[in-house]
């Protein structure tokens, strides 16, 4: 059970720093770098997402200003579908 939790924890603080990487290459307008950071943490992190849709929404909308946000947007759907993860993302049409 303790291995579990210490498995729950890096994968967090895992996704959590591959967040805040995301925006900070957002804000150097570094967008090439933003989607490839973006793609690896659907994949990396794809256990972790369903249950930070909150949080993985605030990103989205923390770099809606990229001129990739469809991409993003397209991307996030078709990791959620090929994973088999339900996730209310109705509203996510652009």
């Amino acid at each position: 059970m303790l291995i579990f939790f210490f498995f729950v924890v890096v994968m967090q603080r895992g996704f959590k720093a591959l967040k805040r990487i995301i925006k900070l290459n957002h804000q150097l307008k570094k967008h090439d770098k933003v989607k490839e950071k973006y793609q690896r943490m659907l994949k990396d992190f794809s256990a972790v997402l369903v249950s930070q849709e909150k949080a993985l929404n605030n990103l989205l909308d923390a770099i809606a200003e990229s001129p990739h946000i469809k991409d993003f947007y397209d991307t996030t759907l078709e990791s959620f579908e090929k994973n088999g993860n339900k996730v209310r993302m109705s509203c996510w049409s652009i």
